[in-house]
């Protein structure tokens, strides 16, 4: 599996700018179309995928790296986002607050739900951790 990142960005873009992992040995793929190559990837990161969404439902299925669901902002937490996230191997979150919010309506396993730091420094190495966790 190569040392990939993949970043889709189907509404807004991430809080945090994952090119800054390049300088750790990452390629670092981001942007808007969902590129079906990625199953390579280390890890594939779904920021903000909120409602109904078949392509992710599909990279679900078929991604054989660390599949993550990033939520970095508080929204509705509807049926429709929560399968999205429940197909994740883990979900980041901002706050402790929203991660207790993600808990209670996925019913997802505690360490798979985790809080980014709030330091640039922390959230580079949390990221570059994470890339390297392996799937459940």
């Amino acid at each position: 599996m190569s040392k990939t990142i993949h970043v889709w960005e189907p509404g807004d873009p991430c809080a945090f700018d994952f090119t800054q992992l390049v300088n750790r040995g990452w390629e670092v793929e981001q942007g808007r179309k969902l590129q079906f190559h990625v199953t390579e990837a280390r890890m594939l990161v779904g920021n903000h995928i909120l409602g109904p969404n078949e392509a992710w439902r599909e990279m679900s299925r078929n991604f054989r790296g660390l599949l993550v669901y990033n939520l970095d902002t508080d929204v509705d937490l509807n049926d429709e986002t929560v399968s999205n996230m429940v197909r994740a191997d883990a979900v980041t979150v901002p706050s402790e607050d929203i991660r207790l919010k993600v808990l209670k309506v996925t019913e997802m396993p505690r360490d798979q739900v985790l809080v980014v730091p709030e330091s640039k420094a922390e959230q580079i190495a949390f990221w570059d951790k994470l890339a390297d966790r392996k799937p459940w």
